[in-house]
This record gives structure tokens, C-alpha cells and sequence, in this order.
């Protein structure tokens, strides 16, 4: 989990404490986290570990993601 300090701020938002990951219907892959609360917090970025490399595959404010682009058999990472 990596934070950053948004433009404007001066502190830094604390860390997603822990992630979760779930397999759903078929292909779908379910990732959830909880709420990061502070004045500084504007949203949250997703990366995933795929073929040796982290990229980014989602940033927005929700706090959970449907991963809709995996095959069977995939293993990854998310953060």
C-alpha cells in the first residue's frame, strides 16, 4: 500500500489497512478494502501484478473493484 500527499495538503492519509480478494462467477474477480478516513483522502488507486509487472488498473473513490479481465487460471496480486 503506498499513500500519497494530494496537492493543497501537508499531511499524508493513513494506509488501506488490509485488502480482500474473492473469486466470483466465472472470470470475476472481487476486490474490496475498507475506508481510509482524513481530510486528505481523495480516493483510491488499484494496481495489479501480472507477468512480473504492478499497473494500474483502477482510480476512483469506491472501495471495492470488479475485476472482469481475468482467465481461468490467472494468478495476480493486487494492491
Amino acid at each position: 500500500v503506498t499513500t500519497f500527499t494530494a496537492p493543497g495538503q501537508t499531511s499524508v492519509p493513513a494506509d488501506v489497512s488490509s485488502i480482500t480478494v474473492a473469486q466470483g462467477m466465472g472470470r470475476i474477480v472481487n476486490v474490496s478494502w475498507p475506508t481510509v478516513s482524513g481530510a486528505a483522502i481523495w480516493g483510491y488507486v488499484l494496481e495489479r501484478y501480472t507477468g512480473g509487472v504492478w499497473s494500474e488498473i483502477w482510480r476512483g473513490q469506491a472501495i471495492d473493484y470488479r475485476d472482469t479481465t481475468r482467465t481461468i487460471g490467472d494468478v495476480v496480486q493486487y494492491r
